[in-house]
């Protein structure tokens, strides 16, 4: 015997109803939107600290450079102006022997 033919009215399968989709917005949605927006801003400002964070390391990295080679452009002409004095001195002290 058929199985089908022996179920009553409330045995029998309910035919699927297909689900509407609700307009109405409610306390979550709001919160979940609220949120996806703060995560973003959040994300953004730390982002931002960090670009400006390597910038500013940067500039400042320019800017020791920039005094090193000052610092080194000094000895240079300290470097130069000594053995400008050391061959004056020596020749002075070659004529003084050669008399």
């Amino acid at each position: 015997m058929d199985k089908s033919s022996n179920l009553t009215t409330e045995d029998k399968p309910k035919p699927m109803i297909k689900p509407e989709f609700s307009w109405q917005i409610n306390l979550g949605h709001i919160l979940q939107v609220g949120a996806i927006m703060f995560g973003i801003t959040i994300g953004w400002f730390a982002l931002e600290k960090r670009i400006s964070m390597v910038e500013s390391k940067g500039i400042i990295y320019e800017r020791e450079q920039e005094k090193v080679q000052q610092a080194l452009n000094i000895q240079r002409e300290a470097l130069t102006t000594l053995i400008r004095q050391m061959d004056r001195l020596a020749i002075i002290t070659e004529k003084k022997i050669a008399n």
